[in-house]
């Protein structure tokens, strides 16, 4: 039997320590980049929460692709999608050379997630993705603060989201979809 206390006390430590890399990305692009720094500030944008929000929405996106919601195949039904479209996403934008948050995420969030697109017959289909993603109201993928996402480019690191970082355990990589990858998010 799983000792769900420890589970849930490594899950939240490997959590906060997703938290400080990502915030400590965050701050070196802030800081090193003149335009993410003039949207920010004109935005308000805190790097606290940029982070917060930033690990929330990919938690909440590791549920959706558990229930087999994201990256469904035009002629199928939902349930039937990608239980690994994160994983899938990051192999193909790395492998291609693109940015992961910049070129992929921003899009999957502010362009698909945040968008109803009412304009075509199924207004699932995403054709950045090339596949049926759900339009999510609500909020969460909404950029903070209304920041201009087009053309303010957060270059994060790759290997933030996938590394081939050893860790205490030899075996296990430490990048935000390595550790998240470990778990099974189901409700």
């Amino acid at each position: 039997m799983v000792n769900k206390e420890k589970f849930v006390k490594e899950f939240i430590y490997e959590y906060r320590k997703l938290y400080i890399s990502l915030k400590e990305a965050i701050d070196n692009v802030y800081n090193s980049d003149q335009n993410v720094y003039n949207e920010f500030k004109k935005h308000k944008v805190n790097i606290n929460d940029f982070s917060k929000i930033l690990l929330g929405q990919i938690v909440f996106l590791y549920f959706l692709q558990q229930k087999g919601w994201l990256g469904v195949p035009q002629d199928k039904f939902w349930g039937e999608g990608d239980r690994n479209f994160l994983r899938s996403l990051f192999n193909k934008y790395s492998w291609q050379g693109k940015n992961f948050f910049n070129d992929c995420l921003k899009i999957l969030f502010y362009n698909t997630l945040n968008n109803p697109r009412l304009d075509q017959a199924d207004t699932s289909y995403s054709s950045d993705f090339d596949c049926r993603i759900p339009f999510l109201n609500g909020g969460l993928f909404e950029p903070i603060n209304n920041y201009d996402w087009k053309h303010t480019n957060i270059l994060l690191p790759n290997r933030l989201f996938s590394n081939k970082n050893e860790t205490n355990n030899k075996d296990i990589v430490d990048g935000i979809l390595d550790v998240f990858d470990r778990y099974n998010f189901i409700v």
